[in-house]
């Protein structure tokens, strides 16, 4: 997993994990009935660590696309996000549209779904700025240097507003939503299945509906 994405994945003041992933994880794992253990990995090398054998599977809000289903063994979705837009509360930015974006500098984190659609609509409109964390993506965002950001929603709630500055939420032209998968390399097909009867079972429970209005109450 990467961190922090709060609600997601985060750690507290006392260095423990939380979030809905973490949760999800712990459930999972006990009634697949395997020993687990969570190892922190830069967004931009997730993929990598998870070839090169240094976990066994990814957890970490990972967007469901055509080109990861080809690449690895998804399981899920084990929940949907949506995404928005991210804008200063004092600025005069209202609307998303190429001409209110044009020659603006946006923010995206590098190598997400959120920074495949941000690319795909504003290349060669906006200036965008890719990052390797939502952390980097916030400095910039507090110090005024960037006039949006496009992130899942619930996360730039959570993360955002708990800074030094207020922003307001504007929806993109169109829905832009998240089936959020793990994912498994493609050899490893009796873990992934062993996983995804856990996930069926967890999600039929009333203990997933708390974990969803826990954590992700603003967005579900």
């Amino acid at each position: 997993m990467d961190l922090p994405y709060a609600p997601m994945e985060s750690k507290t003041p006392g260095g423990a994990l939380e979030g809905f992933d973490i949760a999800l994880g712990a459930a999972l794992c006990r009634i697949a009935d395997v020993e687990c253990q969570w190892v922190v990995q830069a967004w931009e090398g997730i993929v990598a660590g998870l070839m090169a054998r240094k976990y066994d599977l990814i957890l970490s809000a990972m967007a469901i696309t055509p080109e990861r289903v080809k690449r690895f063994r998804i399981v899920g979705p084990y929940v949907t996000l949506d995404s928005a837009w991210f804008v200063p509360g004092d600025g005069g930015l209202s609307q998303i549209a190429p001409e209110t974006l044009a020659g603006q500098s946006i923010g995206v984190q590098r190598g997400t779904m959120h920074d495949r659609y941000v690319t795909d609509t504003y290349a060669g409109i906006a200036d965008i700025k890719r990052y390797r964390s939502i952390m980097d993506m916030q400095v910039d965002l507090n110090a005024g240097r960037l006039a949006a950001v496009f992130i899942t929603r619930v996360v730039g709630q959570t993360m955002f507003n708990d800074g030094v500055r207020c922003y307001r939420t504007i929806a993109p032209s169109y829905p832009v939503s998240q089936g959020m998968g793990m994912a498994f390399r493609s050899s490893d097909e009796a873990l992934a299945k062993r996983f995804e009867a856990a996930l069926a079972e967890f999600k039929a429970s009333t203990a997933y509906q708390s974990l969803v209005a826990r954590w992700l109450s603003s967005s579900s």
